[in-house]
């Protein structure tokens, strides 16, 4: 009867341990989505970095349209400004999720890989996802960026806690 009492009070410690880690990911996925977002939206609508990059790369921009002849104005302003908004979420992520949320204090530079590798994947599929539905069908670019966004969360969340910064030997 003890036994058993005690694998209620760990799988309930477990329980309160992995939502405590839940909503404290959320807390710093807030901070990050406010981050990213701003960047993204200052990068999409006021500093259009990608347009003075393809200005000074000249006649190397003419290859990229010749492969969508259809798409009348060529433009990939959404996959770079998400890409930056993206890199400025990811440093303040890192910083908090090991510290705070999952409070990994030890191999740094480990996690810093794992964690690269991961966001590098999660990064891949929303850029493709906004370069997709924004640059090429030029569909809307704050609906699509929250919903990518959404999607995103979920797998990061999942990754950090089961790769990133599990308890590590």
């Amino acid at each position: 009867n003890d036994n058993r009492s005690m694998k209620v009070a760990s799988s309930s410690a477990t329980y309160s341990e992995g939502f405590s880690q839940f909503l404290k990911f959320c807390i710093v996925g807030f901070s990050n989505f406010i981050i990213s977002f701003l960047v993204f939206y200052a990068c999409y609508t006021w500093l259009r970095p990608m347009s003075l990059i393809m200005e000074a790369l000249g006649k190397w921009t003419t290859t990229l349209p010749a492969l969508f002849p259809n798409i009348k104005e060529w433009s990939a302003e959404g996959a770079f400004a998400n890409t930056v908004g993206y890199g400025f979420g990811m440093l303040n992520s890192f910083f908090w999720n090991k510290t705070w949320t999952f409070k990994a204090r030890s191999r740094t530079w480990a996690q810093a890989r794992i964690f690269l590798i991961l966001n590098m994947a999660c990064l891949g599929f929303s850029t493709l996802c906004i370069y997709v539905f924004v640059d090429l069908l030029k569909g809307p670019y704050k609906t699509i960026w929250f919903v990518t966004t959404v999607f995103v969360t979920i797998a990061n969340f999942l990754g950090n806690k089961y790769w990133t910064f599990r308890h590590m030997v």
